[in-house]
């Protein structure tokens, strides 16, 4: 059963699926990639410092 949870403006709402994630995951990567001037060679570190953030996100406690 899936629970309703309250968001303010600006914060994430919890994803139902893995695949929502990932993608989350995968779009912060790329904008990191961006803000760095598109280096090459530094994939995995835009990817961990992506998800490490996106999970920060989540893990925060729900207010309520």
């Amino acid at each position: 059963m899936k629970t309703k949870q309250n968001k303010t403006a600006g914060e994430p709402a919890m994803p139902s699926r893995p695949e929502d994630f990932e993608e989350r995951v995968r779009q912060r990567a790329y904008e990191l990639w961006e803000a760095s001037g598109c280096p090459q060679g530094f994939e995995a570190n835009h990817w961990f410092q992506a998800e490490h953030e996106v999970s920060a996100l989540y893990a925060k406690p729900s207010a309520g």
